[in-house]
């Protein structure tokens, strides 16, 4: 059995709503929450909270939890994962019951790349930090003085986007080598209420579309005490939210019908509503002839439905 797809397929917990705008529109850019790589060579092991997707706590050897609480990083992207079709049932429980599949062609044309799986602590992960460590020499855009509970104030400079310049960084003016966008680590403990279990991000084979000049929004950690630190991040959080309104939107990333390898909605009887979609978008020739693109495109609409009656006998 194949390990990779000649087709790199995006999922989604839209519905069906979700992927016909794909398919109208192309692919939004959105931001994903990932891990910092600082917290790859940490002598910790990782875990997420998935109460509270934008903190992070490290835990000790023995469970306990560790006082420090470490960063995440916003990057704007869209993923894409490089797995043959028998093995979609398990990623779509996770990502999505809907999904398109486009050529690797077309991923290559448009500078869409792999991630790097980075094991903890290896000799990679510590090359990686040596290099993260500079920031900017451009002045703050913004600088404030949040009050905090203990009636001390903390200095926050925080850098909006400069299209003007190749440098790529954060709004804490921390820079990032391009390959540091592309980092993912082998895999983390979740922490759900009832259950703690290991995500092998291996198994997803990841790829990436990054715009260019990308900016980045990051989660700082501080070592105060907790009602400083909700304030602080708090403040953070509404920032970089009213910061992603101002800053200029990314562009959709395109693709046209004859990329296109596979179009997959949850049930058969919502193969008709991308049918219609489709010959409204590219039905042109008023003497009701379909064009040969269009027709390959409606013959590559599948359903999961349909998929696990076949492929998994379900």
């Amino acid at each position: 059995m194949a390990l990779s797809s000649s087709s790199l397929f995006h999922f989604t917990k839209g519905g069906i709503e979700t992927l016909k705008a794909i398919l109208s529109d192309g692919f939004r850019i959105n931001y994903s929450l990932e891990i910092h790589p600082k917290e790859y060579v940490d002598s910790t092991m990782y875990s997420k909270n998935v109460l509270n997707p934008h903190l992070t706590t490290n835990y000790e050897p023995d469970g306990s939890k560790s006082p420090q609480e470490y960063v995440n990083i916003k990057i704007p992207m869209t993923c894409f994962c490089d797995i043959p079709l028998s093995s979609a049932k398990s990623h779509s429980e996770k990502y999505g019951a809907y999904a398109i599949g486009l050529t690797k062609e077309w991923a290559v044309k448009n500078g869409i790349n792999p991630v790097f799986y980075v094991a903890r602590n290896s000799m990679v992960a510590k090359e990686f930090w040596q290099k993260m460590n500079l920031t900017t020499t451009r002045k703050a855009s913004e600088v404030y003085n949040i009050p905090l509970q203990s009636g001390e104030k903390m200095e926050l400079k925080l850098f909006g986007y400069n299209s003007d310049t190749e440098e790529i960084i954060d709004d804490h003016g921390f820079i990032y080598p391009v390959y540091s966008l592309y980092l993912k680590p082998v895999g983390e403990q979740v922490n759900n209420p009832q259950t703690s279990t290991y995500a092998n991000y291996q198994d997803e084979k990841e790829w990436r579309y990054i715009p260019d000049r990308p900016y980045i929004l990051r989660h700082i950690k501080t070592d105060r005490r907790l009602w400083d630190r909700m304030y602080y991040q708090e403040f953070l959080r509404n920032y970089q939210m009213s910061s992603k309104e101002r800053e200029p939107k990314y562009s959709n990333l395109a693709f046209d019908l004859d990329d296109i390898t596979f179009i997959i909605v949850k049930q058969d009887i919502e193969i008709p509503i991308v049918l219609d979609l489709l010959l409204e978008k590219y039905k042109t020739n008023s003497d009701n002839l379909i064009d040969p693109k269009l027709a390959m495109a409606i013959s590559k609409i599948i359903s999961f439905e349909r998929i696990e009656k076949d492929i998994f006998n379900v």
